[in-house]
Parts: structure tokens; sequence; C-alpha cells
């Protein structure tokens, strides 16, 4: 059914392209994109674009990811650090990305580390709301049957808690992929680089390379649908109680 899907995309896109409604060089081809993406992954510069944001997206994600299940276990254990730090959480999350990028660059420079910083708050936030919320829902059913079962401390946490939680900070990592992606495509637009997708949509943009500004767009999409499909068959496989 996908394989139906994309292919009927593809004639109603040419077709468009054939009923000369709109200007070619807006609207191209399909046939001219698929080239434009051909030339681009064959290519010493389009590899480099790929890798740049793959890079900055991964470190950031992972950086982020950890950083958010660290400080949310702490804010879901120790309420006097919930009290003064959830207000901030809550105030910096409602920001729109975009307006952090200017912040950001004051702060950090024109280098890599201001786009990977930015992504790590982000992604952070995400994970710190979700791990928050993973422990604050734990079944007090289960508490009490692991501790009828004379489980420690440590063990009531590694064979009760974090099971319990882990479907939900598997969700949020599955939204933080996304998130990430989108940071990172954004702040190369926004915030200035020699390599990464977000550069080189903008630049094809600027110049009416539309086939290869479609072909990265297209590219950008591919890369996070991999990728959350990638993430979703080791989800289903190792978090399998997921949902029931």
């Amino acid at each position: 059914m996908p394989t139906i899907s994309l292919v009927a995309g593809f004639i109603s896109w040419q077709a468009v392209v054939m009923s000369h409604r709109f200007n070619l060089l807006l609207v191209p081809a399909p046939i001219e994109v698929v080239g434009a993406m051909e030339k681009i992954i064959t290519s010493q510069i389009g590899i480099g674009h790929i890798l740049g944001t793959l890079a900055r997206a991964g470190v950031g994600l992972m950086v982020g990811t950890a950083l958010g299940i660290i400080s949310g276990v702490v804010m879901a254990i120790q309420r006097p650090v919930r009290q003064v730090a959830w207000g901030w959480v809550e105030f910096v999350r409602s920001i729109p990305a975009p307006a952090l990028m200017p912040l950001s660059l004051l702060l950090w420079g024109v280098g890599e580390l201001s786009k990977i910083i930015l992504i790590i708050v982000i992604v952070a936030l995400l994970m710190i709301v979700n791990t928050v919320s993973a422990i604050d829902n734990r079944s007090p059913l289960r508490q009490m049957v692991g501790l009828s079962l004379g489980f420690k401390k440590f063990e009531l946490w590694r064979r009760v808690m974090l099971p319990e939680a882990l479907p939900q900070l598997s969700t949020g990592f599955r939204l933080a992929i996304s998130l990430a992606l989108i940071i990172t495509v954004v702040s190369e637009m926004v915030m200035g680089t020699s390599h990464g997708i977000g550069r080189a949509i903008l630049d094809a943009e600027l110049t009416y390379e539309t086939p290869t500004m479609y072909a990265y767009i297209i590219l950008a999409g591919l890369i996070g649908y991999g990728a959350n499909a990638i993430y979703n068959y080791f989800e289903q496989k190792y978090i399998h109680w997921k949902g029931k």
C-alpha cells in the first residue's frame, strides 16, 4: 500500500507538471528531482551536507536525551528541586526554538557549539517532561507487589519502575528524533554553516536550483522517516510490553 501511494503521488506530480499550470522553475518534473538526488548522494559535497546534519542532530539528540532523563529523574524524586526548576522548564519549553537561535549565537558564537547546544536544550526539555510524567504515573500497586516480593530499593527500580517508565520514555525519544532533525535543519538555515542539509536547501533556493532544493527536502524527510522506522523496529523488539 505505501508503494502504491508513492507511485500515485509521483504520477500526480508529473500530471501537475504536464498541465503547465505552474512554472517549471518553481515545480520541476519528478525525474529532474530524482536526477538531482542521485547527484547529491554520489557527490562528496552532497554526502558532506548529509553527514554534517546527521552529526549535529545525533550529538544533540544523545546528549540532550541523557541530560533530560537524568534531570527528570532528579526532579521526580526530589520535590524541592522540582518546585524550583519546573516553572523554568515549562517556560523555556514554551519558547519557539527559532526564537532561541539569536540568543544561542550571542552566547556561543557562530560555530558548531551554538547549534549543538540549542539542540541539546530543546531535546533535554522534552525528555525532562516525559521522564517526570513517566515516574509520576507509575502504578502504586506494582510497587506494593514488588515490595511484597522482597525487592530492595535498587531492585524495585530495576525490575518494576524502570520497565513501567520505559514505554513513555521511548515515546518521548521518538519525538526527540524528529525534533532534533527539525532544529538541526532550521539552525543550519538561520545560524549559518558551511555544510548541512539546511544550508544546501537555502543555497539551492537562492540560486533557483529548484530540483536540487526539492531533492534535499525529500532527503531530509527520508532521513527522518528512516530514523523513526529503525527506532520503531528496535522499540517493538525490546520494549514489547508497550501498550499492553
